[in-house]
């Protein structure tokens, strides 16, 4: 009986010792595994915080794309006074000309006899400056120089005004 007693105990012992090691490797395991939970949370936070970001752009661009042809559609039917509520400071418009001054000077932008045929080909948006690159598939000229010879580009920019985009040069990559 002494004996039977002793295997017991000493089995429930080999079993308690088993069990202590099994247990603290578990401990570690999951202790590893909650880390690369919050990892994965961490990444997927700051994934969807981009994806967010991309589509606020899209949002923006879609705007103020829509903001150039109004605009530019009302340039070309004389509607001067409508036109210049979209425009920063530093643009006027004189004598069928829309002036952009800048450091560098002033740049003139003939305003088209009729409605430019654009495609956008880039943007981007730099803190309060917004910057898209337009392919002119028809330039809007019919006396003059017409830009038909090649694809040029518009070259647009907007400035955020108080909290609104205003369109603040407009130039013909020549």
């Amino acid at each position: 009986m002494g004996r039977k007693i002793r295997s017991t105990i000493l089995v429930s012992i080999c079993i308690l010792v088993l069990t202590g090691c099994t247990n603290q490797g578990q401990v570690k395991e999951n202790a590893q595994l909650k880390t690369k939970i919050e990892l994965l949370k961490q990444q997927n936070e700051a994934a969807n915080n981009k994806v967010k970001e991309h589509e606020e752009l899209y949002e923006l661009r879609n705007t103020l794309d829509s903001n150039l042809n109004i605009t530019l559609r009302s340039l070309t039917k004389g509607d001067y006074e409508s036109a210049q509520k979209n425009l920063a400071p530093t643009i006027h418009i004189k004598d069928k000309k829309m002036i952009t001054s800048s450091n560098a000077g002033d740049y003139e932008f003939i305003i088209p006899d009729k409605p430019m045929n654009l495609r956008q080909r880039a943007f981007m948006k730099n803190g309060g400056n917004y910057s898209a690159i337009y392919e002119m598939y028809d330039a809007g000229y019919t006396t003059g120089y017409k830009y038909v010879d090649r694809i040029y580009t518009l070259n647009v920019g907007y400035v955020q005004d108080g909290g609104t985009w205003k369109l603040s040069s407009v130039m013909i990559d020549e």
